[in-house]
């Protein structure tokens, strides 16, 4: 389990890395993307090739309110490669 007050400490700094996602993952873009895509940042370049450190970003994304999944978790198998689409919305 996250603790609230320190994931509330680093909001920004994990704001700021979500915004580098592609805007297919952005509430105001494309309106959410594959988790496979995570790994590629808003100029085309693969930024990790560990999909544990996306995951990490992913769940923190969602301690702050700002990651979402598009579809409900039953459905996950329907989709490519079986993992969740990520929307993001960053309120600043």
């Amino acid at each position: 389990m996250l603790h609230p007050l320190r994931v509330a400490k680093f909001k920004t700094a994990i704001e700021d890395h979500l915004l580098l996602l592609s805007d297919e993952f952005m509430a105001d873009g494309g309106g959410g993307s594959s988790f496979l895509n995570m790994c590629v940042d808003k100029q085309g370049v693969q930024w990790t090739g560990m999909q544990s450190i996306i995951e990490e970003l992913l769940i923190l994304g969602i301690a702050i309110g700002a990651a979402t999944y598009v579809v409900p978790r039953f459905l996950w198998d329907g989709l490519p490669g079986g993992v969740p689409y990520i929307l993001i919305e960053v309120k600043r």
